[in-house]
């Protein structure tokens, strides 16, 4: 008799890279479930298994969101390395295609990168925040405030 976490250990349905850690935890869990006896201690190990298996195959997701983190940090500062080498309205593009993509980071990846990446475009941090500001203000306005027209919001109807 089999039991009942076999089925967990499958793996064909998971990407390539994730079938490469899944793939020997499920051999390795099929070879104990045909030559092992069944009992209370069989089925634990089995479950402390598939944990071991989901523990394996969170760490390869974890650590390719990482390498795709990092590659998009990469891009921006490729972008904010672009605006010093550039002059003229070839620099204020590179500028804007710079503050927009450094405005799309989180909060708290702002905070660890903003005064470098500052640095790398060679403005102050204040002239940055002000460039993000104006960004935001400009191209992505916040939906909970309504813009005003003449005085009216948009959203009443008048």
């Amino acid at each position: 008799m089999s039991t009942t976490t076999i089925h967990y250990f499958e793996y064909a349905h998971l990407p390539e890279a994730l079938q490469q850690v899944a793939k020997p935890i499920a051999e390795l869990a099929h070879l104990m479930e045909d030559t092992l006896p069944d009992g209370p201690e069989k089925s634990a190990g089995m479950r402390k298994l598939l944990e071991a298996k989901d523990c394996f195959v969170r760490t390869k997701v974890v650590t390719n969101a990482d390498k795709i983190q990092r590659s998009r940090i990469d891009g921006i500062y490729q972008a904010c390395k672009a605006v010093v080498t550039a002059s003229g309205t070839d620099r204020d593009v590179k500028m804007r295609i710079a503050v927009g993509a450094i405005q799309d980071l989180s909060d708290f990846e702002l905070s660890q990168h903003k005064g470098a990446l500052a640095k790398t475009m060679q403005v102050s941090l204040r002239d940055l925040e002000r460039m993000i500001k104006d960004y935001r203000e400009k191209y992505s306005p916040d939906p909970t405030y309504p813009e005003k027209t003449d005085g009216r919001s948009r959203t009443d109807g008048k």
